[in-house]
């Protein structure tokens, strides 16, 4: 005799929820909307989920299982003979499927039309699905493709907190300076990663007014809109990777954090592409000395002082004395500024 899920009390209910394989529970709630309200009521808790826009593909990570959710149009699913399920979707039918590949849960939602837009449109109505049930402790987005149109992109109406946001960091994405500064300056994320240019070629970023830096580290791959002569003004985050035209665009950054800086920044990655090392052009103007850390008390701030090869030399800032520590590599060059507490820190060791 079947359990008549929908009189159960609403706690025990929730724990039969909790306790089945997610997709399973995502099958079902396609099947009937009645057991899909009943769990966005009692929701479900999940670890991470990611948005691949390139693939029109959720990732769902829960404590023991990926569930992978992908949206499809009419002719790119190949395997006719798996079992399909049809559900009606805004007035349209369509069918769902499952299946599993290397441990993962695989759910295809499958449109007849063929149109992209139709694809986009099913991808937008799946995120909303799924999140009316399921509670992510994290997100992150990838895009992979240069034709996705980030301007009036669904994602950032559903959350604005991400682990990691990575805008194809290969080819470079055109976006509006607009949505520039709304990834910059509104979402929050432990990382960006942005290969993107700008739209309008005359624009430079011009920073932010958030007290608090609402990215932990962005890392730059196209600068067309980067401000290279304000970029402590302009860059407020703790961590900056960024790739520079010139080894003397890098030192003319060095300059200004020499002169001013911000106190923000903890660390600094420049990126020349190919070029080896210029150390004349780098250091031109700037006084410089061996590093007076040793081996011990670098890893604190240095992550790469042990590679062979790198050389590590102070540098101080003007306006209040504070240290910080250059590594000039074959074709990179960073900088670890130190606080004053993890100079206290480091000397005690």
């Amino acid at each position: 005799m079947p359990l008549p899920l929908l009189r159960l009390p609403f706690l025990a209910l929730k724990q039969i929820f909790q306790s089945t394989e997610l997709s399973d529970l995502i099958l079902m709630a396609m099947l009937n909307r009645r057991l899909k309200n009943a769990m966005s009521a009692a929701k479900y808790p999940v670890n991470h989920l990611r948005f691949n826009l390139e693939c029109h593909m959720l990732s769902i990570t829960t404590d023991f299982k990926k569930v992978l959710v992908k949206a499809l149009v009419a002719g790119q699913f190949s395997d006719e003979d798996a079992k399909k399920y049809t559900v009606r979707i805004d007035k349209e039918m369509k069918a769902v499927t499952t299946g599993k590949k290397r441990g993962e849960h695989l759910i295809y939602v499958i449109s007849r039309k063929r149109t992209p837009a139709n694809r986009w449109i099913l991808f937008e109505w799946v995120s909303r699905f799924l999140l009316s049930f399921v509670t992510p402790k994290t997100f992150s987005l990838h895009c992979g493709s240069d034709d996705i149109n980030l301007d009036n992109l669904f994602v950032w109406t559903l959350t604005n907190r991400f682990a990691t946001v990575r805008i194809n960091m290969e080819r470079r994405i055109p976006i509006s300076s607009k949505t520039l500064e709304f990834l910059l300056n509104d979402i929050n994320a432990d990382e960006l990663l942005l290969g993107v240019w700008c739209t309008n070629e005359s624009y430079k970023y011009g920073g932010s007014n958030n007290v608090v830096p609402n990215i932990k580290k962005v890392c730059i791959n196209n600068n067309n809109w980067v401000d290279f002569n304000n970029f402590f003004g302009t860059l407020k985050f703790p961590t900056v990777e960024c790739r520079v035209p010139s080894y003397e665009t890098i030192n003319q950054i060095l300059k200004q954090w020499i002169n001013e800086g911000n106190n923000t920044l903890e660390s600094l990655f420049f990126d020349v592409g190919p070029r080896y090392m210029r150390r004349a052009e780098v250091l031109r103007g700037i006084d410089a000395t061996p590093t007076s850390l040793t081996e011990k008390q670098l890893p604190r701030r240095c992550k790469f002082y042990s590679q062979d090869g790198v050389e590590l030399l102070d540098i101080k800032r003007k306006t209040d004395g504070r240290i910080a520590t250059i590594g000039l590599h074959d074709r990179a060059v960073t900088l670890s500024v130190w606080t004053q507490d993890q100079l206290e820190q480091v000397g005690n060791q």
